[in-house]
């Protein structure tokens, strides 16, 4: 997990190993609520829940299918 320092991006953070398709590096966006995450390498976009639990940042990917 790497935070970004600048104030450009400061809402941003990239965690190694994080994309549950390839298990690639996912670079995360955080709004108020959520966060969108994008895989480095496949390019594999999900939206998560982000909630506060005993003082840990809590990261929940949002599965959906279409058929």
């Amino acid at each position: 997990m790497n935070p970004a320092g600048t104030k450009e991006n400061e809402r941003e953070m990239e965690f190694d190993g994080g994309c549950s398709v390839c298990g690639g590096p996912v670079a995360v966006k955080f709004t108020r609520s959520r966060a969108v995450s994008i895989c480095r390498a496949c390019h594999h976009f999900a939206i998560a829940n982000v909630h506060v639990e005993d003082g840990n940042l809590v990261f929940e990917q949002v599965v959906r299918a279409a058929a």
